[in-house]
């Protein structure tokens, strides 16, 4: 049902482990997760019942200070042309969906 061994929930924030079959996910979801929050000075707490399921809860701390709205300045069209963005994914796709072979 989604609970985890005494021994995963030890291993569950560090970079790289998984309990998943190889080639599947890329290992980091946790542990950029536990990444963030800490540098937020806060903290992931992950609790795991057989028969329960799991729990994450992220505690991050308040906000003290006062907190000034940031607005967007009114900008034209973005300058560029020569950018080139590359999409990795991890899973296989069906490309006759899309009509253009998977590259």
């Amino acid at each position: 049902m989604g609970e985890m061994s005494t021994d995963t929930l030890a291993h569950l924030f560090e970079p790289f482990f998984t309990t998943k079959p190889a080639g599947e996910g890329t290992r980091l979801g946790l542990a950029t997760a536990y990444g963030i929050v800490a540098q937020s000075d806060g903290h992931i707490a992950a609790y795991s019942e057989p028969g329960l399921g799991s729990t994450f809860r992220v505690y991050l701390p308040p906000v003290t200070a006062a907190v000034e709205p940031v607005v967007a300045a009114a900008t034209g069209p973005a300058a560029g042309g020569s950018e080139r963005v590359i999409v990795v994914e991890d899973e296989d796709h069906d490309s006759a969906r899309s009509g253009r072979p998977n590259q």
